[in-house]
């Protein structure tokens, strides 16, 4: 299971609550709602609090579009740390 939701949306940013297990299928409709939103120029917001499970694909994925304005919050520490791990 994977969901994706935009739970608040501006000019300038959007926060996306991130559901469920974030593997490869679901690794690539992330990367491309936020390479989306990153090419308006908005800040993306991804709450994790949901993410249950993050293979190393959707590591990668995460990984690969961090930017200065790409914020992860209420990411749980092993799912924080298997993302900081490919650094």
């Amino acid at each position: 299971m994977f969901r994706l939701t935009v739970v608040a949306e501006g000019d300038t940013s959007v926060t996306l609550k991130v559901e469920g297990q974030v593997v490869t299928d679901s690794a690539s409709l992330l990367e491309a709602e936020c390479r989306r939103h990153l090419a308006r120029g908005r800040t993306v917001v991804l709450d994790f609090s949901g993410v249950t499970l993050i293979d190393s694909r959707g590591a990668a994925a995460v990984r690969g579009f961090k930017s200065p304005k790409l914020e992860l919050i209420n990411c749980w520490p092993l799912i924080e740390e298997q993302i900081d791990d490919g650094q």
